[in-house]
């Protein structure tokens, strides 16, 4: 449905991390059932998601809330968060789950490929120019995300 309807519209989406008010409002929903929190979040180099629930985590004092950045995006930070329910689920410890979380980081790699450049220009990664001369040439580009800093 996203898909379709992108390819129908000239106006393109535009995303925004959500407020540290919103993260501290459900991990303190969150903590009048457990206050023991794991907050996994997609790489703050690429989002500034992981700093609002930084920010957000701080105005909770009654929450114990461990911060994960999983250093990548999609499939693959869905895997740290699959795995971390998984293990809540089967009554590993934070630590265990730490440190599978960190295990799957580093056996993950993330590449992906776009079929138009018109993101990248909307959103400032590449100029006009060079996003006309790459669809001229049909160059599909390859971007990876680092695991050092997403």
């Amino acid at each position: 449905e996203f898909y379709r309807r992108l390819a129908a519209t000239d106006s393109l989406p535009v995303t925004s991390q959500p407020s540290p008010g919103d993260f501290a409002s459900t991990y303190r929903r969150l903590a009048a059932t457990d206050p023991d929190i794991l907050s996994i979040h997609m790489t703050s180099g690429l989002s500034g998601t992981f700093n609002s629930a930084q920010a957000g985590a701080s105005l909770v004092p009654e929450a114990n809330v461990t911060l994960v950045d999983t250093k990548t995006l999609s499939v693959a930070a869905g895997w740290q968060v699959e795995a971390a329910a998984r293990a809540v689920k089967a009554g590993w410890s934070k630590e265990q789950i730490l440190a599978l979380l960190a295990r799957i980081g580093e056996a993950s790699n993330s590449l992906y490929t776009l079929e138009e450049l018109k993101y990248l220009i909307h959103g400032g990664r590449i100029s006009h120019m060079k996003g006309l001369i790459g669809s001229i040439l049909n160059i599909k580009p390859m971007i990876g995300v680092e695991k050092v800093n997403g």
